[in-house]
């Protein structure tokens, strides 16, 4: 259908366009998307790697909340461990840093794939 009427339309390469177009391997990583994925195993190496974390109670809550309601919301004031332990709670269940992206900012969301 697409090469009569690309030839209806004067298009007299369209078969040799349409086999360019069916072995094409598009690249959907950006620049951008790149960068957020670079940023992201960053963070959780930086995240992660400290000896002196302690999972409490609030950390298995948190886990437990996870598992339940799929969806949680840390607070609390600067410096009290928000951001570790939403690294911490990320990879808790066996997820690679791979598969997790760090939103900085609500307009990150335009880079995610």
């Amino acid at each position: 259908a697409m090469v009569v009427l690309g030839k209806s339309c004067g298009l007299n390469n369209v078969n040799s366009e349409i086999e360019d177009l069916v072995t094409k391997t598009l690249n959907l990583v950006t620049p951008e998307m790149k960068n957020l994925r670079e940023n992201t195993i960053w963070f959780f190496g930086e995240s992660c790697n400290d000896a002196f974390y302690v999972e409490t109670a609030r950390f298995q809550d948190a886990i437990r909340l996870l598992k339940e309601k799929h969806f949680i919301v840390l607070t609390g004031h600067p410096g009290e461990g928000k951001t570790a332990m939403a690294a911490r709670l990320a990879l808790a269940d066996g997820t690679k840093p791979e598969n997790c992206l760090k939103l900085e900012r609500s307009r990150d969301w335009r880079k995610v794939d």
